[in-house]
């Protein structure tokens, strides 16, 4: 009797943590036909991001466009990632972190991995509203960005892990750049999604929640075992 007793206590504990965890991740392809998003999503700026029907999410004015994840809720320590699409002369794309929607059209916060053709090597921002002139870079990075890269901006606490490719890029300068790691402790919460910067395009979008690796190296799992994340080594 005792050991059915724990087997159904067993069983009873990975349900829950089954009903708990099954939310997240998150991802989107981005294959959808029609002018707007679905309802996964809200767009926190005037110009918004769309489906364009030919396998992307995209931008259409010389802007910040933004959306965040709102079907699922975030924890503090999180990631996003996008495989980029178009990004030309003066376009951009970026994953984001820490998103909230302001009030008024453009009103937007939270830390975007932005990330142009190689002309226009990526860098970390800090936005506090969705207008250009409301944002700080705090991270440069040596490398650039191009069609069907993945990049991949984690925040755990205060410290970046930004990431092309899966291998882990190491920031060259900027206001929150120290030895090669990237900080700020301006937003402390909020959702994953993703930005445009005029005419740039996103094939796929994914986020989930995040673990700081172990000795502070590159990468997480994303693996969740009773509910506690376990970091890649």
């Amino acid at each position: 009797m005792k050991r059915l007793i724990l087997a159904l206590s067993l069983a009873g504990v990975f349900a829950f943590v089954g009903s708990v965890q099954a939310a997240l991740p998150a991802s989107a392809n981005c294959n959808n036909a029609g002018a707007g998003l679905d309802s996964d999503w809200t767009g926190i700026t005037q110009n918004l991001l769309a489906y364009d029907g030919l396998g992307a999410c995209a931008g259409f004015a010389e802007a910040y466009q933004v959306a965040l994840w709102a079907t699922d809720a975030f924890g503090d320590d999180q990631y996003t990632e996008i495989v980029l699409g178009t990004v030309g002369s003066g376009q951009f794309a970026a994953p984001a972190v820490r998103l909230a929607d302001g009030a008024g059209d453009d009103n937007s916060r939270g830390y975007y991995l932005f990330c142009g053709n190689a002309s226009a090597p990526c860098n970390v921002q800090e936005c506090s509203d969705a207008a250009p002139s409301s944002c700080a870079v705090i991270g440069e990075y040596s490398e650039s960005g191009t069609t069907a890269d993945t990049m991949k901006i984690a925040i755990a606490g205060a410290r970046f892990y930004v990431y092309k490719n899966g291998s882990e890029m190491t920031c060259d300068a900027g206001s929150g750049c120290a030895g090669g790691v990237l900080t700020d402790n301006t937003f402390s919460s909020g959702s994953g999604g993703m930005a445009v910067y005029g005419s740039g395009t996103i094939d796929s979008w994914a986020g989930d929640n995040f673990e700081a690796p172990q000795g502070g190296g590159g990468g997480s799992c994303g693996l969740l075992l009773l509910g506690v994340s376990v970091p890649c080594a």
